[in-house]
C-alpha cells in the first residue's frame, strides 16, 4: 500500500515558497480517517468521515501547505494546496 506520495513527483509544479511548506496526509487508519503531517510517526487527529477530515485539516494548516488525500486502499485520490 502506498502511504505517502513521492514529493519529487510534484515539486516541479510548485514555486519555491510552496516547497518549504508542510505536507499533510488524510488516509484510512483503524476504521477512521487520520490526518498526519508527513514524516510524523503519529496522527494529528482522526475523523469518522473523509469529508470531515478534509474540512478540518483545511482549518488547521497554514496557507500554501499541501494536502494529500488517499483512498481507502492507500492510493492517492487528490492533491491540494491550501491558498
Amino acid at each position: 500500500m502506498l502511504d505517502y506520495i513521492d514529493v519529487n513527483m510534484v515539486l516541479d509544479r510548485m514555486n519555491a515558497e510552496q516547497k518549504e511548506k508542510d505536507w499533510y496526509h488524510i488516509s484510512k487508519r483503524s476504521g477512521s480517517w487520520a490526518v498526519r503531517k508527513q514524516g510524523a510517526k503519529s496522527s494529528i487527529s482522526a475523523f469518522d468521515s473523509q469529508k470531515k477530515a478534509i474540512s478540518e485539516v483545511k482549518k488547521l494548516i497554514e496557507k500554501d501547505s499541501s494536502i494529500i488525500i488517499h483512498r481507502e486502499d492507500g492510493t492517492i485520490r487528490q492533491w491540494q494546496v491550501k491558498r
